[in-house]
């Protein structure tokens, strides 16, 4: 039958399998390097260091709060009974800088289809010491021969010669230590996309090839923003190879296919209610981990409907010890996002 798998940081901090990160620059917007890490073009960023003082709690638990619920909006919407794979933290930091430049009816219609309740200073303060935080728990170091990486990657690319507000380059120094990479996409839109692309492939060692496709850039295009997530790490407790076998996994349209089959019995963190059960797999160096979510036989439309960040946190906060018999198949797979008519229908419209 079908599973829900979500990935969850330690301390409450909630979200499906995601991460970002920014590319900065310098004030005199010399040209750009092109090694793999520092984005091409020319580069300006405000003189204004990126702020880390203290967050209050309740701004950042309001945020987690607001993103989870905008979260499961989006997979209402999109999710269909093929496997699908999304990052709504990608989205949510993406639009927030975006945000920052938006006023009057475009900003009411963004931060109510993104279920955000802070006000605008607040939340850019929020949505920075979360991405701080984020980027510490790649920072760690983990037991040696096992591989854990989060590797954040947002970036603001503008155009060469339009003029950006100062306020607007001082937000995005101070919230997302971030900076404008100019390009020329007036000139050359496809010149511009491959630049952009090749840095991202090269920033993620080619796990992401081809973040903006065809035709998403235009000779109109004055702003883009990007955000890739890479995300490396070993199970805290392996699976032993020599315990994944052949076995019968049944699909949501009630075909068995034999899949290599992962198989474990040890103590791990487990929950079961009406209708699912729930197991948490922590990664390496146990900053992050893996929550998977097993509805009962025939009840997986039902309960991916009713699925929402209350349910979520509750299934969490229900999870304790116990001796787990464990399998899990092996997968590997692609979705891609149609952002534009979801963002749309959860009126943000303006934007578009």
């Amino acid at each position: 039958c079908g599973a829900l798998g979500m990935a969850r940081a330690s301390s409450g901090v909630l979200a499906l399998l995601m991460v970002a990160a920014m590319a900065c620059g310098d004030d005199d917007a010399s040209p750009g390097a092109t090694d793999g890490r520092t984005p091409p073009g020319v580069r300006v960023q405000s003189s204004k260091p990126r702020l880390t003082a203290a967050v209050p709690a309740a701004d950042t638990q309001d945020l987690t709060r607001d993103n989870a619920s905008f979260a499961f909006d989006v997979l209402g919407r999109t999710a269909t009974n093929e496997n699908f794979f999304f990052s709504p933290h990608s989205l949510s930091l993406a639009l927030a800088m975006t945000y920052g430049g938006a006023h009057e009816r475009t900003a009411t219609q963004m931060a109510q289809a993104l279920r955000w309740t802070l006000p605008a200073e607040r939340l850019h303060a929020a949505f920075g010491a979360l991405d701080l935080e984020l980027g510490r728990r790649g920072d760690k170091p983990v037991e040696s021969g096992h591989a854990f990486e989060l590797r954040i990657l947002d970036a603001a690319w503008g155009q060469r010669g339009h003029v950006f507000l100062s306020s607007y380059l001082d937000l995005l120094a101070e919230h997302y230590g971030a900076g404008l990479n100019l390009l020329d996409f007036g000139s050359d839109p496809e010149g511009s996309r491959t630049a952009i692309n090749r840095w991202v492939s090269q920033s993620t060692e080619a796990r992401i090839p081809e973040l903006l496709p065809a035709g998403l850039i235009s000779p109109a295009t004055v702003l883009v923003l990007t955000n890739a997530i890479s995300f490396t790490a070993s199970w805290k407790n392996p699976f032993d190879p020599a315990q994944t076998s052949e076995r019968t996994f049944v699909g949501l349209d009630g075909q068995a296919t034999n899949v290599p089959m992962m198989h474990q019995v040890r103590e791990l963190r487990y929950a079961e209610g009406e209708g699912w059960q729930a197991l948490e797999l922590p990664y390496s160096g146990d900053e992050v981990s893996m929550i998977a979510i097993l509805p009962g036989a025939g009840a997986f439309e039902s309960f991916r409907a009713t699925l929402d960040g209350a349910k979520l946190g509750s299934i969490a906060g229900a999870l304790g010890s116990r001796m787990t018999d464990v399998s899990l198949p092996r997968f590997r797979f692609r979705t891609q996002l149609p952002v534009k008519p979801t963002l749309q229908a959860l009126g943000m419209t303006d934007a578009f």
